[in-house]
């Protein structure tokens, strides 16, 4: 809890930070080690991109740039961390 304390968090704000890094990354850490659904089996892609198109987008988008799981934990890490920029205005 040093470094937050050190950057200007009160002593109660370091320990939530501290605390959601940890809850985050364990649970990330899990999720990535369960088990796949149908016990390893493939999963059928052309169904689930029909069930869910904007979810499939984004992740093709995400790691067709040449991203890898480390840089989606780091940067899922940072979005709980900073929070998300701010949206831009929709259009008039």
């Amino acid at each position: 809890m040093r470094t937050p304390v050190e950057r200007g968090f009160a002593l109660r704000q370091a320990r939530l930070i501290v605390l959601t890094v940890e809850r985050f990354t364990i649970g990330f850490v899990l999720e990535e080690q369960w088990p796949r659904p149908g016990g390893g089996e493939e999963v059928d892609l052309a169904a689930y991109r029909e069930m869910f198109p904007t979810v499939m987008a984004g992740v093709t988008d995400y790691l067709q740039r040449g991203r890898t799981v480390d840089d989606l934990f780091h940067g899922c890490l940072r979005m709980v961390v900073e929070g998300p920029p701010a949206a831009p205005d929709p259009a008039p």
